[in-house]
């Protein structure tokens, strides 16, 4: 899947401001802000962005790969 520039800006964002550290060392209102979106549009950006990474790297399992395998 085609990743549009600015969720892979919004996940720089992130993984630059520590969003992914445990604890983190910024908030999910702090990147949206930063991106001038809610926050729910960055999380809905930030799983969409990483879940097509995962996808590539996993040559493009899909759920219904998963489901299978339960």
């Amino acid at each position: 899947m085609k990743r549009s520039e600015s969720d892979t800006e919004l996940l720089r964002t992130a993984l630059k401001r520590g969003y992914f550290k445990i604890p983190r060392q910024t908030s999910l209102v702090d990147i949206a802000d930063e991106h001038d979106i809610s926050d729910g549009e960055a999380m809905e950006c930030l799983h969409t962005e990483i879940d097509n990474i995962l996808r590539d790297h996993f040559d493009g399992i899909d759920a219904a790969d998963a489901a299978e395998q339960d």
